[in-house]
């Protein structure tokens, strides 16, 4: 035990070193500003602090502690989603030990849109979408090969 504490406080430290000295010797190149609004958009599109983002989430997360009864989980989404891909191809995920112990299987039988996880994620990646566009940061632009890093 004492010894794979040591070994992960060493990799953990190599990692926060080795990130500091190459940020040291090579700095990025400074961001463009953000676009702003003016007048009475200004407070919706301006750039707000970090301690509002945190804030608002640590608030909706609690709501969804409070309305579901159990904190916002991810990732448990893309398990349900995994296997109801894995179930069109040919798989037998009810079989799986996961769904088995830990979730129920009538999930992998309803539709994605009653189980409230992957209703969150839909409702965040419309959100996280909807911010991008208010904030004017949707950028499309013709990709070249050399751009997608194809090389021939």
């Amino acid at each position: 035990m004492t010894d794979a504490w040591l070994l992960q406080a060493v990799i953990f430290a190599t990692v926060i070193i080795g990130t500091y000295l190459h940020h040291k010797r090579k700095l990025p190149p400074p961001l463009p500003p953000m676009p702003r609004g003016t007048n009475r958009t200004e407070i919706l599109f301006r750039t707000w602090p970090i301690w509002v983002g945190a804030t608002a989430f640590t608030l909706l997360n609690a709501a969804v502690l409070m309305v579901q009864g159990s904190p916002w989980k991810v990732t448990g989404a893309f398990t349900l989603w995994g296997s109801k891909l894995a179930d069109q191809m040919g798989f037998d995920p009810v079989s799986w030990s996961y769904w088995g112990e830990q979730e129920p299987v009538h999930e992998l039988t309803d539709s994605v849109f009653t189980s409230s996880i992957s209703v969150l994620n839909f409702g965040i990646i419309t959100c996280a979408l909807l911010t991008m566009a208010l904030a004017g940061l949707f950028r499309f632009a013709k990709i070249t090969i050399r751009m997608a890093g194809i090389t021939c």
